[in-house]
């Protein structure tokens, strides 16, 4: 990314969005730019699921947040043991290109927003007893995470017969049925409390018509 970018520090607008990772750089020197990484954030939410072409070896969700001048990723949901250390790191964007540097100096990653200005940006944190979940919207791409036995990681895209889903943690996971009830989600017939929305509520479950 060449000059001209911009510091920013969560929660700025900026941030929200659909992102792909093009190139991991390691302390060590070693690059990667071909495991697949989708990150969606909306608001404060974000779900983030990665892995190599076809399959899902990480996946995570829950707020980002800020730490002094650094973002930092809180995970609610985690597909991996919990990290040692905090998931942080300086957030440097221009237009749609984003560099994020790791704090303790391990990483850089590159990052190219996929989505549009314009589009409908949505996002709800949600509680069924002792399970946590996370439903983010950016445009017409989805990200539904879940704890509990067993935590799930997905991504998707909202059509007119619901969210069609094309990369999961779980085999063989069918598609997302999303629907409110009064003031409770229904989410493949289970109903969860809302803790937190961000955006409109009809975005949730609805494509926005074309004129």
């Amino acid at each position: 990314m060449r000059g001209g970018h911009v510091h920013v520090v969560p929660p700025d607008r900026r941030l929200s969005g659909r992102w792909v990772r093009t190139l991991l750089i390691t302390s060590a020197g070693e690059r990667d730019d071909a495991t697949e990484v989708a990150w969606l954030q909306a608001g404060e939410h974000y779900v983030d699921l990665r892995g190599p072409a076809g399959a899902v070896s990480a996946g995570f969700a829950g707020r980002l947040a800020a730490h002094e001048a650094d973002a930092r990723w809180l995970r609610t949901i985690d597909l991996l043991p919990a990290r040692a250390t905090p998931d942080q790191g300086r957030l440097d964007v221009h237009g749609d290109d984003m560099v994020e540097t790791g704090s303790d100096g391990s990483y850089v990653e590159h990052w190219r927003r996929t989505s549009r200005p314009t589009d409908p940006v949505t996002a709800v944190s949600l509680r069924r007893g002792d399970v946590d979940a996370v439903l983010v919207r950016v445009g017409d791409h989805v990200g539904w995470a879940q704890s509990g036995a067993p935590t799930e990681v997905s991504m998707g895209r909202l059509t007119a017969h619901g969210v069609l889903i094309d990369r999961s943690s779980r085999a063989g996971r069918p598609d997302l049925q999303v629907a409110w009830d009064a003031d409770r989600l229904v989410v493949d017939g289970r109903s969860w409390s809302v803790v937190d929305l961000e955006g409109a509520s009809d975005d949730l479950v609805r494509r926005r018509s074309t004129p």
